[in-house]
């Protein structure tokens, strides 16, 4: 009819993270598309030039390629492009703008929510009539499904009727269709979701003929058309209705089976059965139906057999039978309406052909926006953190009017009407910023070419990312979104304010300067892994070479335009986007945020800018910045670093946690940044360790994250303090915002409330309410099913307890050199604290503790005076890799795992490195105890204590062997769960096939429609199971998952068993290892997170006789009651992280302590990562902030570890008889601001040196530049 119709463009299928050839990104395939579609337009320019006057002139020389692209920026052909999701509809409007043109927009499945865009712009939409499903769920498994995911796949149905509804112009498609039979009934479905039934006819006939021109040969039924005629025997949308012919070409077509003989004409009209004007007679009666059943097969069970089985049941039939036979009888019977025995819902012809309304859904977000206030309003009587020349001012008011700072005093005097808001106790600061953020990007790097600078973050940002409303809650306004590092050139910035319920376009800056990412050392060299091919360069000469050498062309590239400009060219340069950024750069218009550790790559990217006159305007991350801090201060670049980020790759090995001060202390303008959606919420807390790390006072740490990252990126006219005139973007805290107890109460931006705690709490059962409601409406109608004859329930399993602490040993008398801790509060944790208290050890034990004049101090004793100061505990991680593991993505220093499957022979202790520089780090700070512990296979070994005191692994090791550690085989489908860890530096330092969570892309490339799917739960493919998995039922699966583990111990029983009677010929240490867990001697230590493994895990052991410990448990919280009543202990961690599902409230993660401890369960928490074990108390605090009892927290750091692991008898606690295991702080540990500034381990005084406070000090007295 028409070749030749429309260009189409899609965005939505990029290769996988690591693909060698261009693009292979989201942000790539945009950037491609628009490049493209600029050499299009200088194609068609030098084509107009070169027909005005050919003569003397070369030819232009257009690929095949461009050349097809220039009807469309012409506006002769139309542009099509694939998106679904409304943010991807507003990027294809986006792009086509920016060239003039109306796009046709393919898929559409939120069109309607950008329904009034679509039409202001004259776009139209081929709709898909593919409609999202439930995914599909092993038998036993939980709907993973969120609530925005629930709301999709009600949304979506209605799409069509708003578009008619807003006028748009649409047609249905067939395009992801699994089956053309499910066209129509899809098209029932958005007919009862409020699409009238008429435009859907023409949706289904005439739009698609208009949008392509067409419309004059088919489409319709006007003389002279083409004879295309479909005709059927009633509404043409009726769920009975048949099709009685079809005419293509004026010619009659068969459809229906008839059309899958030979020579028959084409089958494409088979949408629906074939219809017999004479229904056939039955092959067989009901009731020589009903007698072929096998005795105690019910209709019901037959026809499910029927219809899941049709091969296999075919030779159960007599002969000339088919299944459709078979099926048509049983169905008349009535009998098979009812549910199966086995609980399984077999729908009727009946019921396939009802179609309901999909159920309403909540409007807005998730999670919603709390009530808006006046645009005039106060806050009265706060502390307030001005972060200008007023600094802290206490008892005042902050008044804002339209969005900005009208003023700030004590007592202020407002127009009436202004609401007034109560901040009495409360401290008031600027808004958090972050320079250096990924959040709310639908992709990271395109990693494909060295230099990308024609790649733009604003085509990628994603408002529906529900870590925009995460750091809110945690009183962050504004961040600098940045390119991966993967390049040594990447791609632009874009700098946004966090407006929650704003479009990407809305979550703009205004008035930011534009930026791009540069990347320095081991990300764009690719030394930390191993692609797929090689790519230029392979060391840091080869970046400095290829940045020299980008720039040398964008100046020879910015003489071509001048030349044109200057009338020296006829034509103007082909424009490439790449070039254009760089040249930006050189004019001063683009600031370089350059990815940096060490100070040779840092410098040397200072002289190359120093040559090609342009500022560096921030080092990112500059983990060596302290070492070349005067050089960065002359030059003018700023530093934006971790606050302590260490230990995760080599070229951070000489980081400090002291670096953000140091390069402060230089003069070079400093701030902390996240690099990661969770600590994004919390970036106070990082501001709080320049005070415990560096000394810096509280009024300038909080500098770090507020003003000194605004004038990094140039937006400190409008944010980063509290003055008049200032953008309204301010956080409310319920205390000090550097204090670890303190949480966000409130954030405006630009004077509204975006985040209120109260309003997040209250709207938590009306969400709840709607997704169980959601749920309910996707799942079939059941009956009530009949018991099943053939089970039981089983006898339940005696429960085993665990032991929590190995019986006191007697204590010999102490000998040996005294000493004595005066002055101080002593905090026992058993008992009430002592102030001026005294605790005298001896012989590596506590000899006595109490107040004053309550002990008597030998006279020979060492006394030390912590007037002023406290004693605790020394703190203990309960799971850690000290000493296994130094450099994470150095393979050849981790030694945390082996090969095999069953590993229990393996010990732990015997490879702990005790000159490890983690070991000072976590002493520095309090930790004094850990369990260090193997990882990998099933069984992977044996777990040690380690007191963080000695010369040899055994002088560390004070349990060699405290529990076998197990990696609990998963049940069932694995869950998407986004990575808490930086984006770019840790996110692959955990095992993929340990983990019972997916995360962002694991299975599909990032950026995708089904990147979305599976952050809501709705990828109708099975996750991390077989397809054979599909039919098995759930206990069938468990035994399948449980037997190698099972076998494996069976045979350690056999073992032992053989060895009991005398018959073994000698030993074996495989089998020897696992013999005290099966005598109950110890226990096992069990890794698993999901609810389901988590009981499986319980239930096994217990049947098993087993002592468990549960480790990490995710999901503890969900079954806490359980743990409870089977007095299973957990060492749980790390709290610091992000929740576990995109519709989980904030705080998800932060309060599962509080709801285990309010159940009863008895737990401890760890760090969860072993280069930051320093961090165990700031976790502990997290928990505290959030419902845990304060002193409980302090306990799960201490006390409830020691118990945990069977020590408390020496451990855990201040008491006579006890380890000598204490330390001295200035306040309590769970303060971040609080200072470890002594330490004994069984007595001894411990060195608080550090290989990091060594590099500080050393540069701290460099002589300056």
């Amino acid at each position: 009819i028409k070749s030749n119709v429309a260009m189409h463009a899609s965005w939505d299928n990029p290769k996988p993270t690591g693909a060698d050839d261009y693009p292979n990104s989201l942000m790539g395939e945009i950037s491609a598309i628009r490049q493209a579609l600029y050499d299009a337009v200088s194609a068609e320019l030098s084509l107009s030039e070169y027909a005005k006057n050919p003569v003397g002139k070369e030819r232009p020389v257009i690929s095949a390629q461009i050349s097809a692209l220039v009807p469309v920026v012409k506006k002769q052909k139309p542009l099509v492009i694939h998106a679904d999701s409304a943010v991807a509809i507003r990027r294809a409007l986006r792009i086509a703008k920016e060239f003039g043109l109306t796009p046709v927009i393919e898929g559409g499945a939120e069109a309607g929510a950008v329904a009034g865009e679509l039409k202001a712009v004259g776009a139209s939409v081929l709709l898909t009539t593919a409609l999202p499903e439930p995914p599909k769920l092993l038998d036993g498994e939980d709907d993973p499904t969120t609530l925005q995911g629930y709301r999709y796949r009600a949304i979506v149905p209605r799409t069509a009727g708003r578009l008619a509804a807003a006028g748009v112009p649409f047609a249905f498609a067939t395009d992801g269709l699994k089956s053309v039979d499910d066209y129509r009934k899809n098209v029932r479905k958005m007919i009862a979701a409020g699409l009238p039934a008429d435009a859907a006819t023409v949706a289904a006939t005439q739009s698609a003929a208009k949008i392509f021109g067409v419309d004059r040969q088919i489409g319709s039924l006007a003389p002279g058309s083409i004879g295309n005629v479909l005709v059927v025997d009633g509404d043409l949308w009726g769920a009975k209705t048949k099709i009685r012919y079809l005419f293509v070409d004026g010619k009659k077509t068969e459809v229906g089976e008839s059309a899958t003989k030979p020579g028959a004409a084409s089958s494409v009209a088979k949408s629906e059965p074939p219809v017999k004007a004479e229904p056939e007679p039955p092959k067989m009666t009901l009731e020589e139906a009903k007698k072929m059943l096998p005795a105690g097969v019910t209709v019901e069970q037959a026809l499910k057999y029927l219809r899941e089985s049709p091969k296999q049941a075919e030779e159960f039939l007599p002969k000339g039978v088919s299944v459709n036979d078979a099926i048509a009888v049983l169905e008349g019977s009535g009998e098979g309406d009812s549910k199966p025995s086995d609980g399984a819902t077999i729908p009727t012809k009946k019921d396939a052909d009802e179609v309901t309304a999909p159920p309403t859904v909540g409007t807005g977000l998730v999670p919603p926006l709390p009530p808006q206030i006046a645009g005039w309003f106060v806050l009265r009587g706060a502390t307030v953190w001005t972060v200008a020349k007023d600094g802290v001012m206490t008892g005042t008011d902050v008044y804002v009017r339209d969005g900005k700072i009208a003023a700030i005093g004590a007592n202020l005097s407002v127009p009436g009407g202004t609401l007034e808001i109560d901040a009495k106790g409360k401290h008031v600061t600027p808004g958090m910023i972050d320079a250096h953020s990924h959040t709310a990007m639908d992709a990271v790097n395109e990693g494909s070419n060295i230099v990308t600078s024609e790649c733009r973050i604003e085509d990628v940002i994603d408002p529906e990312d529900v870590n925009i409303y995460r750091q809110l809650a945690g009183g962050t306004t504004a961040a600098n979104l940045l390119h991966g590092s993967a390049n040594a050139i990447g791609g632009q910035n874009q700098i946004v304010k966090l407006r929650w319920g704003q479009d990407a376009d809305g979550m703009r800056f205004e008035n930011a300067p534009k930026g791009i990412k540069f990347a320095l050392g081991e990300n764009p060299t690719q030394s930390n892994y191993q692609p797929t091919s090689p790519r230029y360069p392979y060391s840091r000469m080869g970046v400095e070479r290829v940045i020299r050498e980008a720039f040398t062309m964008a100046r020879d590239y910015q003489s071509d335009w001048k030349a044109y400009k200057g009338g020296k060219r006829s034509l103007p340069p082909q424009r490439d986007l790449r070039m254009d950024a760089l040249v930006e750069i050189l004019e001063g218009k683009r600031v370089v945020h350059c990815h940096s550790y060490r100070q040779d790559e840092i410098l040397a990217m200072i002289r190359v800018a120093d040559d090609f006159g342009f500022k560096v305007g921030t080092f990112q991350h500059v983990m060596e910045g302290y070492k070349v801090a005067d050089e960065m201060a002359k030059h003018g670049a700023g530093g934006s670093t971790f606050s302590d980020w260490w230990a995760y790759k080599f070229e951070v090995r000489d980081a400090i946690q002291y670096n953000g001060a140091l390069m402060n202390e230089r003069g070079v303008l400093t701030s902390f940044n996240s690099d990661s959606s969770e600590l994004a919420r919390r970036l106070n807390l990082e501001a709080a360790k320049a005070v415990h790390w560096g000394n810096v006072t509280p009024q300038e740490a909080i500098k770090f994250v507020t003003i000194n990252p605004a004038k990094q990126l140039g937006i400190d006219k409008y944010v980063g303090s509290l003055e008049k005139g200032k953008d309204a973007d301010i956080a409310v805290w319920s205390g000090d915002p550097l204090s670890s107890m303190t949480i966000c109460e409130k954030t405006f931006v630009d004077g509204k409330l975006l985040f209120d705690r109260a309003a997040d709490l209250a709207a938590r059962p009306a969400l709840e309410a709607e997704k169980k409601r959601l749920a309910l409406a996707e799942k079939p109608k059941k009956a009530t099913p009949s018991p099943s004859p053939t089970t039981s329930p089983k006898p339940p399993v005696e429960s085993v307890a665990v032991s929590d602490a190995k019986p006191a040993e007697t204590q010999a008398p102490a000998t040996g050199a005294v000493t004595a801790i005066v002055g101080a509060t002593v905090h026992p944790l058993v008992g009430a604290d002592i102030p001026n208290g005294v605790v005298v050890m001896q012989g590596g034990k506590i000899l006595a503790v109490g107040a004053k004049e309550a002990v008597a101090i030998p006279a020979d004793a060492s006394v030390t005076d912590a007037t002023g100061m406290h004693v605790y505990p020394g703190m203990f991680d309960a799971d850690t890799q000290m000493g296994l593991r130094e450099i994470d993505s150095m393979r050849e220093t981790v030694d945390a795992r082996e090969m095999a499957t069953f590993s229990p022979e393996l010990r732990a202790a015997v490879s702990v490195n005790p000159d490890t520089d983690l070991l000072p780090e976590a002493r520095a700070n309090g930790i004094l105890s850990v369990v260090t512990a193997p990882e990998g296979g099933t069984i992977s070994g044996q777990g040690a204590v380690l007191s963080l005191n000695g010369w040899t692994w055994e002088e560390l090791a004070i349990d060699p062997s405290v529990g076998m550690y197990i990696q609990f085989p998963r049940m069932g489908q694995r869950r998407f769960r986004e990575t808490a860890h930086r984006c770019e530096e840790t996110a692959g330092g955990h095992a993929e096939d340990n983990d019972p969570y997916l995360r962002s892309g694991a299975y599909v490339p990032g950026g995708t429609m089904d990147t979305r799917a599976m952050r809501f739960g709705m990828l109708p493919s099975l996750l991390g199971a077989d397809e054979s998995d599909a039919t098995e039922k759930e206990e069938e699966r468990a035994e399948k998952a449980l037997r190698p583990l099972n076998d494996f111990l069976e045979s350690a029983k056999r073992y032992k068993m053989a060895k009991e009677s005398g018959t073994l010929k000698h030993n074996d240490t495989k089998w020897e290892a696992i013999l005290p867990v099966l005598a109950g001697e110890k226990p096992f230590f069990v890794r698993a997170d999901r609810e389901k493994d988590i009981k499986a895990a319980v239930n096994w052991a217990k049947k098993n006789g087993f002592r468990m410990v549960l480790v990490s448990g995710q999901e503890a919280d969900k079954c806490a009651d359980f743990l409870a009543r089977e007095k299973v202990p957990v060492i749980l961690g790390p709290v610091q992280n992000l929740p576990r599902t995109q519709d989980a409230p904030y705080d998800d993660a932060f309060t599962i302590p509080a709801r285990l401890a309010k159940a009863g369960v008895v737990f401890c928490l760890t760090s969860g990562e072993t280069s930051n074990i320093r961090r165990l108390p700031w976790q502990a605090a997290m928990a505290a902030s959030y419902g845990l009892d304060p002193e409980t927290a302090l306990k799960a750091i201490t006390l409830t570890p020691a118990q945990i692991t069977g020590h408390a008898s020496h451990l855990g606690s201040i008491e006579t008889g006890k380890d000598a295991t204490v330390i001295i702080t200035t306040g309590n540990p769970l303060e971040i601001t609080s200072v470890v500034k002594a330490a004994f381990i069984r007595g001894e005084s411990i060195n608080l040196q550090t290989r990091q406070k060594q590099l500080y000090e050393r540069y701290q007295s460099r002589p300056k530049k």
